[in-house]
């Protein structure tokens, strides 16, 4: 099995790459053969504290497997400690650490590809998109834009949440044909993609937004600064391209 990766990302209008809060796996583009293989993207929740430094760890999570259905709950309490070690040790405004005690929160979303067949793990409204041959097969978990809105299940670093947020974790499964490709991508330009796309049909706008990202270094960012112009909600945006052969 032939893997590609690629990856777009670019942080809300207005704001520097330092302040970036959506999180992806693997760090760089690839091309290999693999028997397996694991990418997650997260999106940090900008009201909560160090988000960005949650999102990073569920998605390296999720890509060591450790967010399966049967480790999650043994490998949370690790990333809890883990992100309390890298937010450091300074003082902060009381109303700083009021905010900080509640944690971080994040959505996740990982996708997992074997030979011939994937698994998803969705908490939130990241979403993953199959396409084969202009077609929109699988859209998960979000299948429609009016699906998206303000409040999505988040998942915390916070011990306390644990048990009500992970009732709302989403499994899903499929095949998949060569050439074939799997988009993730968090919130904002997911739900521009199923606004102009629906299951079975792929919106040629939306797929040459993408293919011209894919082909041409710096259009992505051109492009998602025109949607934002066009009505997209002014967000953290990140994108992998995976193809798989």
């Amino acid at each position: 099995m032939r893997i590609s990766l690629r990856i777009f990302w670019t942080p809300k209008r207005g704001n520097t790459a330092e302040e970036y809060e959506d999180a992806f796996w693997p760090p760089a583009p690839l091309d290999l053969d693999s028997k397996l293989f694991r990418f997650a993207v997260a999106d940090g929740a900008t009201e909560t504290s160090f988000a960005r430094s949650w999102a990073q760890l569920l998605t390296r999570a999720y890509c060591r497997d450790y967010l399966s259905e049967k480790k999650i709950r043994k490998h949370l309490p690790q990333l809890e400690q883990q992100w309390n070690s890298s937010i450091g040790k300074a003082a902060l405004p009381w109303y700083a650490e009021e905010k900080l005690s509640h944690g971080a929160f994040a959505t996740v979303l990982g996708l997992t590809v074997l030979e011939g067949t994937w698994q998803s793990t969705a908490i939130g409204d990241s979403c993953l998109f199959q396409v084969r041959d202009g077609r929109l097969l699988t859209a998960f978990p979000m299948t429609e834009a009016g699906d998206f809105n303000n409040r999505p299940p988040l998942l915390s670093s916070n011990k306390r949440n644990w048990n009500d947020e992970l009732a709302h974790i989403c499994r899903a499964q499929g095949t998949w044909q060569p050439n074939d490709v799997f988009y993730l991508m968090t919130d904002a330009i997911a739900c521009w993609f199923l606004q102009c796309s629906t299951v079975g049909a792929l919106c040629e706008r939306a797929s040459a937004v993408i293919d011209r990202a894919y082909s041409c270094a710096g259009e992505f960012e051109e492009s998602i600064e025109s949607l934002r112009d066009a009505g997209m909600r002014n967000d953290d945006v990140t994108l992998l391209r995976i193809s798989v052969q």
